[in-house]
């Protein structure tokens, strides 16, 4: 399958959502004000998309080095990292064992070098990168070894100048959360049936689309939380 039969690019999912509300379509995103508007709708559908859940289009892989007598490490990507999957230190098969922050701190009261076994997230850095702190603290012979850490990726913003930027998710998906968003703005923020029929479509292609690669093998099942409002309070 082509990935134009399931990606387009901002003005494209722009000028589609515009069409179901009769509106000329653009070639720039500042060519009027309601542009500007969908396009800061559609910045918060693909917020919300990836806030549902791990999505396998958004994986990423990143290395860092280890140093011998550190025990904090950035995890410094090109862009914002929305959660970490896993981390396995040099030539090791299984990765690294994820502990609580209480227990993290409690191992580090108890000082010890080698090979690193346990880590946790202890906070951010100034570039809103995650910081991770690792247990053992690495020592002499574990110098200039590698964490290889797996990390699912955050959407970035996308601004007026991304006429041509191609979002991960499914475009279909992304013009019905659009066409919800922008109903909902129109009616002032008070619900309508017609709204509420967009939005029961946009969850419908949120549950299938995130299904298709993550429980839809066949002989997995997966199962999420009811998708609605008392969920996201």
């Amino acid at each position: 399958m082509p990935a134009t039969d399931v990606r387009r690019n901002i003005v494209e999912i722009i000028n589609e959502a515009r069409e179901k509300f009769a509106l000329n379509t653009v070639t720039t995103l500042t060519a009027d004000k309601e542009a500007t508007l969908m396009l800061r709708l559609l910045n918060d559908v693909i917020d919300e998309v990836s806030d549902y859940g791990d999505w396998k289009e958004m994986i990423r892989e990143v290395v860092v080095t280890a140093s011998s007598s550190v025990f904090d490490y950035s995890v410094e990507t090109s862009a914002l990292v929305k959660n970490l999957h896993e981390i396995a230190f040099d030539t090791n098969t299984s990765p690294m064992w994820l502990e609580t922050l209480d227990n993290i701190l409690r191992l580090n009261r108890n000082p010890g070098t080698g090979e690193p076994r346990q880590w946790c997230v202890i906070g951010v850095d100034s570039n809103a990168n995650p910081k991770l702190r690792v247990y053992p603290t690495p020592g002499s012979n574990q110098n200039n070894k590698t964490f290889k850490i797996t990390y699912y990726q955050k959407p970035r913003l996308y601004t007026t100048t991304d006429v041509s930027a191609t979002p991960e998710f499914p475009a279909k998906m992304l013009i019905a959360g659009l066409v919800a968003r922008k109903s909902l703005e129109e009616s002032g923020g008070t619900p309508t049936q017609q709204y509420a029929a967009y939005q029961a479509s946009f969850q419908n292609m949120l549950r299938d689309a995130f299904n298709r690669f993550n429980g839809d093998s066949g002989s997995d099942c997966l199962f999420r939380p009811a998708y609605n409002k008392l969920r996201r309070k």
